[in-house]
């Protein structure tokens, strides 16, 4: 009887699902398969991707079998002896990196500043000559690339990025990075190889402020790691999954080899940044995906020949190789309970 007990909601929910089923038109499951071949050539016909449309649904899923082997050999390489000796060693130059972050954040602005641009080329905003928006980037550039007050450049950083979405809208989105690595200077900056070791950081009050403002250090990573994903994700969506003809113009322009076709080689590379930027959000295997990156960025030197603008996102990248994803991650596969089995 207690047995019975047990089944009879089962039997009550697969009595509701054989009477729902029986009352409806009989049809088989695929869309294809309640169209005639008619219906079917228009909709393909409608698709942006046209007759395309498979090349691309079998990169996709080639580029999600990828990425699943991607993570079967980043949990196995993590555990190596050797791996842990490279983190160790990694890890022991992590006082560097505000440094970096600092002084390629510094140049990239002076550049921006010097060349009247908002960050870089931007739509929306075209000044004729050095306007007071160059003139403030040059100011805060200087003050990074020296380390001069520090802190408080990485609050004019932080500004300009505010000040973007007002002047060219959502496409501020585009160097969202930027704040984040504002944030890690806020936090950290101006402690190493700089003028603020020298001078301020060794007036009583100026370094409790510093001291105070380095406590909540660990949050640096996973707000620079939160503003990296968002920045890719934008940027895949905006210039190639949503807008492929942007970066098939580019192609075109610099004559890049593509493959197997424009419209797949362009789908493929902006499904490919998203889920890098994917990866970034949720802190899995952040070196990893650092060091592949860091290889895309290079080769954008000899494809398209970005150097000055792709610095933040080389020091950036950089910093994850040194230090990792940082805390609050999403390494739910990093578990000692999932890597026993069942």
């Amino acid at each position: 009887m207690e047995r019975y007990q047990r089944i009879w909601p089962f039997i009550v929910v697969t009595s509701t699902i054989i009477l729902c089923i029986s009352s409806i038109p009989v049809s088989n499951a695929h869309v294809r398969y309640i169209l005639n071949d008619t219906e079917i050539q228009t909709g393909v016909s409608q698709s942006p991707l046209g007759p395309n449309y498979q090349s691309v649904a079998l990169v996709v899923l080639l580029a999600l079998l990828g990425i699943v082997t991607f993570q079967f050999m980043g949990l196995s390489l993590s555990q190596r002896r050797f791996a842990l000796r490279i983190e160790a060693k990694l890890l022991g130059a992590d006082p560097i990196v505000p440094v970096i972050l600092r002084i390629c954040l510094g140049l990239f602005l002076l550049s921006s500043g010097l060349s009247g641009e908002l960050f870089a080329p931007q739509a929306g905003y075209r000044p004729i000559t050095l306007d007071a928006l160059s003139l403030a980037q040059i100011i805060v550039g200087l003050f990074l690339t020296f380390g001069f007050l520090t802190k408080i450049a990485a609050l004019g950083v932080l500004a300009l990025v505010i000040f973007s979405f007002w002047l060219v809208g959502l496409d501020g989105l585009d160097y969202v990075v930027l704040a984040g690595a504002a944030f890690v200077l806020l936090f950290e900056g101006g402690l190493r190889a700089s003028v603020d070791a020298f001078t301020i950081a060794r007036i009583s009050y100026l370094r409790r402020i510093g001291d105070s403002l380095a406590r909540v250090k660990p949050y640096s990573m996973p707000i620079l790691r939160v503003s990296f994903g968002i920045n890719l994700i934008w940027l895949a969506l905006t210039e190639k999954l949503l807008v492929p003809q942007l970066t098939e113009i580019a192609v075109l322009k610099y004559h890049v080899p593509t493959f197997p076709e424009l419209l797949t080689f362009v789908f493929f590379f902006g499904f490919f940044e998203a889920i890098l930027g994917g990866h970034y959000l949720l802190g899995i295997f952040n070196r990893l995906v650092s060091l592949i990156y860091l290889g895309l960025l290079v080769s954008a030197i000899f494809l398209f020949g970005e150097t000055i603008n792709h610095l933040p996102l080389f020091s950036v990248a950089i910093a994850f190789v040194i230090r990792g994803a940082g805390p609050y991650r999403m390494d739910i596969v990093l578990r000692e309970s999932d890597r026993q089995p069942g």
